[in-house]
């Protein structure tokens, strides 16, 4: 398995968000990870498969949603409660117009997940 240097340093980052922290020297921890997961240790490749998961999830987020399935939709905003009128979708951001006649521009990224999230409800 190869590895590139910017990859391993996220996936240290994970593993700290994770609450794994070294003992004592950082250094020798991210030798020990790294030697690991090159040598096939089962829950470091756990690890590194999760992690894989949480990486692509995020870093190459799926842009492919149909807007008009987010209409009805309630969702909390800074602590209200508003209902999705019609979604907007551009190349990255998308804006969500309201109900109560606001809007807010998000990425497509959040509209993904809201889409996701009542997929199943809508069947869309």
């Amino acid at each position: 398995m190869e590895v590139s240097k910017e990859l391993f340093d996220e996936f240290i980052q994970w593993l700290k968000r994770d609450g794994l922290t070294p003992k004592k020297s950082e250094r020798l921890w991210r030798k020990t990870i790294y030697s690991r997961l090159l040598n096939g240790h089962k829950n470091t490749n756990e690890n590194w498969e999760d992690f894989m998961v949480d990486f692509h999830r995020y870093q190459t987020p799926k842009q492919d949603f149909d807007e008009n399935c987010l209409s009805g939709i309630g969702v909390n905003v800074s602590g209200a409660y508003k209902t999705i009128r019609n979604v907007v979708k551009g190349e990255t951001m998308s804006r969500i117009f309201f109900e109560d006649g606001t809007d807010i521009d998000v990425d497509n990224s959040v509209s993904m997940e809201l889409f996701d999230a009542h997929a199943s409800d809508k069947k869309c």
